[in-house]
């Protein structure tokens, strides 16, 4: 797994490298992007994880978005992430509507909505002991955590 953290680099760049490791060279399976945006003049802020996985139809399309700042994403942001064929429903969070209903802040931690599941079978993908017991469900990584990291990064 590999987990790509970008503050100056743009979404497009951070989303072009995912086919740097995915490609016939390596074995990695899931690719994690978290994009940190510049704080704003108000003091808030966009943060957006995009899970990636080689098993996927399309391993360059996220199979989850989950937008999880204090701001909602710019226009062009989501533009891209919608041009990127996410589906409606995987792409979620803060500035973003499920069936109608907008998304909650992500101002606590254990919110369903805001814990990125890392599947285990590609976590464990080539391990000889396989998938332990207590992961078979994957991985939640909850982001209110790299929220509240990124909160004291800005002093905010």
């Amino acid at each position: 797994m590999i987990i790509e953290v970008g503050y100056t680099q743009s979404l497009p760049d951070l989303h072009q490298k995912v086919a740097l490791y995915f490609s016939q060279a390596t074995s990695i399976q899931i690719v994690l992007v978290i994009k940190i945006f510049d704080l704003r003049v108000d003091n808030t802020f966009v943060l957006i994880a995009a899970l990636y996985l080689r098993t996927n139809q399309n391993p360059l399309t996220p199979v989850n978005v989950i937008s999880f700042g204090t701001a909602d994403p710019a226009q062009p942001t989501v533009n891209y992430i919608i041009n990127m064929n996410v589906p409606p429903n995987n792409f979620i969070g803060v500035g973003r509507t499920v069936n109608g209903v907008n998304c909650p802040p992500c101002n606590m931690a254990g919110i369903p909505m805001y814990q990125m599941n890392i599947p285990a079978a590609e976590l464990f993908d080539r391990d000889p002991n396989g998938i332990p017991a207590v992961a078979a469900g994957g991985f939640n990584l909850d982001l209110w955590e790299l929220l509240v990291k990124a909160r004291k990064g800005f002093n905010v």
